[in-house]
C-alpha cells in the first residue's frame, strides 16, 4: 500500500462551472437572494418558497410566535441542539400521555330492554 497521496485529476473535486453568480427575486414578496453555485441557489429557492408556505399556514400570533423563537435558537444553534436533545432524552424517561381511548375503562356493552313507546299518546307508531 502507497502512503503517496492520489492527485490524479479524476480524483480531485471537480469545481462547478459556468457559474459566477445566480439571483433570485422572489415574486411574491420582492425579496432578493444571490447564490454562486447551482446548488446553493436551488436550495436557496426551494427553502424561500417553504419559508411561503409555512407562513401561509399560520395566523398573525402563530407567525409572531414562531419568528420570536427562531430568532432565540438561530442566535444560539448550540440552544436549539441541546434544547432538542433534552426533549428527546425526557421523551425517552417519560412514558407517553395515553390517548382518551386508552385512558377510558373498557366497558362491556349491556343490552338494556327498552319500553315499547309506540302506543305512546294514543297514536300507533310504524
Amino acid at each position: 500500500m502507497s502512503t503517496v497521496p492520489n492527485t490524479s485529476p479524476l480524483s480531485q473535486p471537480k469545481p462547478e462551472t459556468g457559474w459566477d453568480e445566480a439571483t433570485f427575486r422572489c415574486g411574491l414578496c420582492g425579496a432578493v437572494r444571490t447564490a454562486t453555485t447551482e446548488d446553493a441557489y436551488l436550495r436557496t429557492v426551494v427553502a424561500h418558497q417553504e419559508a411561503h408556505e409555512v407562513a401561509e399556514r399560520l395566523n398573525a400570533i402563530e407567525r409572531d410566535g414562531l419568528a420570536s423563537i427562531l430568532r432565540v435558537v438561530l442566535a444560539a444553534p448550540e440552544l436549539g441542539a441541546e434544547f432538542l436533545l433534552l426533549l428527546d432524552q425526557q421523551a425517552r424517561a417519560t412514558p407517553a400521555e395515553p390517548t382518551p381511548q386508552q385512558a377510558a375503562p373498557a366497558v362491556d356493552r349491556v343490552d338494556t330492554p327498552r319500553a315499547d313507546l309506540s302506543s305512546v299518546n294514543g297514536a300507533p307508531r310504524s
